[in-house]
């Protein structure tokens, strides 16, 4: 029977199965006649790795760290303007040429709120979490279903009114799973059109600290 790859493809695996293939590689060397200029290559491999790879994580985190600020500031601004948006239709001064003029007078919306289903979009973000990404139009926000794994059935998770929604869930087990995620728009309490089509995402097994 054909054996699998011993090389583990995840960076966190393999920083560790390189880091051991160097060491015992040195104990070895001179019953498999490995040169001195073989263990400079892989010890020189394993110094690159290690400085690679944690120069690699740094910037994904702060990669994220740069978009959880974005968002936040994004999620401010909009509700400061909204709200001074509101203020200024509501002054009895109020001229609709005024509101063309700010820019805050929106589109007349054609959703259909009968045949209305929302669109997720999926990522995996720091700490091996999925980010489920939504546009909520003209309702509350998103009821949201997941299927982890080996589970057969949607089970509910959250009902979200500002996306990002991120899924810090551990995985079901300590191998890689697939995870499955449907939504349905919420006005308020109630469910509004239809469930939307079903989106998965790879995870990897879950790892401890390298």
């Amino acid at each position: 029977m054909a054996k699998k790859n011993y090389v583990p493809r995840p960076k966190p695996q393999f920083r560790n199965w390189h880091a051991n293939f160097k060491t015992q590689l040195h104990l070895q060397a001179t019953k498999y006649s490995i040169t001195t200029a073989q263990l400079a290559k892989v010890d020189l491999n394993d110094a690159d790795i290690i400085a690679d790879f944690d120069d690699d994580a740094a910037k994904d985190l702060a990669a994220e760290a740069a978009n959880t600020k974005s968002r936040a500031t994004h999620k401010r601004s909009d509700r400061d303007a909204r709200d001074i948006a509101q203020q200024i239709k509501r002054h009895p001064d109020y001229v609709n040429e005024d509101g063309v003029l700010l820019d805050i007078i929106g589109p007349e919306d054609s959703t259909d709120p009968d045949t209305a289903k929302p669109v997720l979009v999926l990522r995996v973000v720091a700490g091996g979490n999925v980010e489920i990404s939504f546009v909520k139009g003209i309702f509350t926000g998103v009821k949201i279903f997941s299927k982890r794994g080996s589970e057969t059935t949607f089970i509910f998770l959250t009902i979200d009114t500002e996306s990002p929604y991120v899924d810090n869930r551990a995985n079901l087990g300590t191998g890689a799973e697939t995870r499955q995620y449907q939504a349905v728009f919420v006005d308020g309490d109630d469910e509004v059109g239809l469930t939307s089509d079903i989106v998965s995402i790879a995870l990897a097994a879950a790892v401890g600290p390298v």
